[in-house]
């Protein structure tokens, strides 16, 4: 028996024709490498040995075993196998796509799933990120909890907050209490005033410190040219040098 859904499954292969498509290695003290691969017709499981270059089986070509659908779930040697190097969590999500339980979620675009896990409650994303290593970079990423982060939060978003949020990321940022926020805020704000003092002003306040910077200019022109005095109808007017 071939994939109950297998007209519906093509919708959800990879470049490869397979449903499910992943390596890794056995936990210790086994240290196999591994390959799953399913495709809508058959299960191949394929294992590589690792064992000391001294051993006779140590140049032995990687083990493979195949079955269809019908068989490999009657097939206790690919069971033992799989269960032997891969683990229990492996071979009962195979069991269960051999009987046309496909699991469509991990399978959404990225953006997609970005959007529904921003709608979960805190503790949802925490189990949901020890569900595989999928789900775990998923829940972690930035990009989810700046989306947490806009839809729960009361704190404006301001571009000192996107700023601080490029620097510690938006998941710390949304766990920092918003006294702790205030404070890492204004030092953000102090770091930036340092290196572009315009950056963090509103235009009144440009306009009076580019004021103060043409005075301070002008003085320090003064000092190093001082004026010279001209009559003029009876009068005294000073020029600068440079007029």
């Amino acid at each position: 028996m071939a994939f109950r859904k297998r007209e519906h499954a093509c919708c959800w292969i990879n470049e490869h024709k397979a449903l499910v498509d992943f390596s890794d290695q056995a936990p210790s003290p086994c240290k196999d490498f591994y390959h799953v691969f399913v495709t809508p017709d058959e299960f191949h499981f394929r294992w590589w040995k690792i064992v000391p270059p001294t051993r006779a089986d140590s140049c032995l070509p990687p083990f493979e075993l195949k079955a269809t659908y019908e068989d490999f779930l009657e097939d206790d040697r690919m069971h033992s196998e799989i269960t032997r190097v891969a683990g229990e969590n492996v071979i009962n999500y195979l069991k269960n796509l051999a009987q046309g339980q496909l699991d469509y979620l991990p399978r959404l675009p990225q953006k997609a799933l970005l959007k529904t896990l921003a709608y979960l409650d805190l503790e949802d994303i925490a189990r949901l990120s020890q569900v595989s290593k999928q789900f775990k970079k998923l829940c972690c990423c930035d990009e989810l909890w700046e989306k947490v982060y806009k839809m729960n939060s009361e704190t404006p978003i301001t571009t000192d907050l996107e700023q601080l949020a490029k620097c510690q990321g938006w998941k710390k940022l949304f766990f920092t209490n918003k006294l702790q926020l205030q404070v890492q805020l204004r030092r953000q704000t102090q770091r930036m005033g340092e290196h572009h003092p315009t950056q963090r002003m509103g235009e009144q306040q440009q306009t009076q410190w580019m004021g103060e910077q043409q005075q301070t200019l002008e003085q320090h022109q003064t000092r190093e040219h001082p004026p010279e005095c001209a009559q003029h109808d009876g009068s005294y007017a000073f020029m600068t040098s440079g007029n």
